[in-house]
């Protein structure tokens, strides 16, 4: 896939993560989805360990990225690049 801006959707359901990638002219790039634990402890309580999301979100956005054939690359801006683009040090 040539170099294109993509958008990203995220959904933390009820059940699970779901992530889907489309380009800016509204095609489907790709998904991906991966579920999560919901915890019982009680009769009629449902609890979900917020810790679960985050792993969740990265699988299925690999998932999606995969699918789509998307190859993300970045690199950290170096000293000449804060330097044009005014951006603050991190000193």
């Amino acid at each position: 896939m040539a170099e294109k801006e993509l958008l990203l959707g995220i959904d933390l359901g009820t059940s699970g993560c779901k992530v889907t990638l489309i380009d800016t002219d509204c095609n489907f790039v790709g998904d991906g989805y991966t579920e999560y634990t919901t915890y019982h402890p009680n009769i009629g309580w449902s609890e979900q360990d917020p810790a679960d999301w985050f792993p969740a979100f990265m699988h299925s956005f690999g998932i999606a990225l995969e699918k789509g054939g998307v190859c993300l690359l970045y690199t950290s801006p170096s000293p000449r690049d804060r330097q044009k683009s005014r951006m603050p040090s991190s000193a």
